[in-house]
This record gives structure tokens, C-alpha cells and sequence, in this order.
């Protein structure tokens, strides 16, 4: 069953780009880690891109293998002003999907397009 998501939440979810993931694994020891996403409802991806990790391979990634393990997650997104009456957030819990390669185009900071694919990683979270 899904909730309804208010008018402001879905705001911030479509104006938003980065946000707080929150996994466990199958022991319930949390993990977060600060994300950049896009929302298209009922669904929020997250991208695992190819920039430098922890690991050599994303696979080992703590987020990932709790994926695999749980599959539960909360995504936090959050607008914060020092006048706390602008501040606001939204929370999304779930069913995180098990991450799956895709092969996308790039595009330059001129917007042309490269001649080369990059492999990417997303993550689906539904509602």
C-alpha cells in the first residue's frame, strides 16, 4: 500500500538532488551514506557511479550488500535554512531493488554528447 506523498514533499523530492540512504544488514546494524537521486513516482534511484570507493568493486559496497541481505531502506531528503520555518524534509521507506548495471551515453558540461558509454550502477527504491 502506498501513502499519499504531500504537495511539498513531492516538491522537494523533484527540486532535490541529494539525500541520506539508510540500509541494514541482516544482523539490523545501520548504515548511511549521502546520495544523489532522481524521484520519479513511485519510484527514487540512486546511481552507484564509476568515481573512486572504498572498494575496488561496487559490489562489495556496504549499501549494496544490504540491499542483498535486507532490502529494507529509508531515503531522507532535507532542505535546511537557518529561519526554521523554510527548513523541511521527507522520508521515504521501502524495498530497496538489487542494483543493476546499465550502460548509459554521457554528456560533457557543454551538454554535447560524448562519444563514449559509461557503465553505471542505479539502485530502485519503491514505496
Amino acid at each position: 500500500m502506498s501513502e499519499r506523498i504531500s504537495t511539498r514533499s513531492q516538491e522537494l523530492l523533484a527540486t532535490s538532488r541529494v539525500a541520506h540512504l539508510a540500509t541494514a544488514d541482516q544482523y539490523a546494524r545501520p548504515h548511511i551514506v549521502s546520495i544523489v537521486f532522481a524521484y520519479e513516482h513511485p519510484y527514487l534511484y540512486t546511481p552507484i557511479d564509476a568515481k573512486r570507493k572504498s572498494v575496488d568493486d561496487w559490489r562489495e559496497l556496504r549499501r549494496v550488500r544490504n540491499v542483498e541481505a535486507n532490502g529494507r531502506a529509508a531515503v531522507l531528503v532535507d532542505h535546511y535554512e537557518e529561519v526554521w520555518t523554510r527548513c523541511a524534509w521527507v522520508r521515504l521507506d521501502g524495498v530497496a531493488d538489487s542494483p543493476k548495471v546499465t550502460t548509459t551515453g554521457t554528456r560533457s558540461r557543454s551538454s554535447s554528447p560524448n562519444t563514449h558509454s559509461t557503465n553505471a550502477c542505479h539502485c530502485a527504491m519503491r514505496r
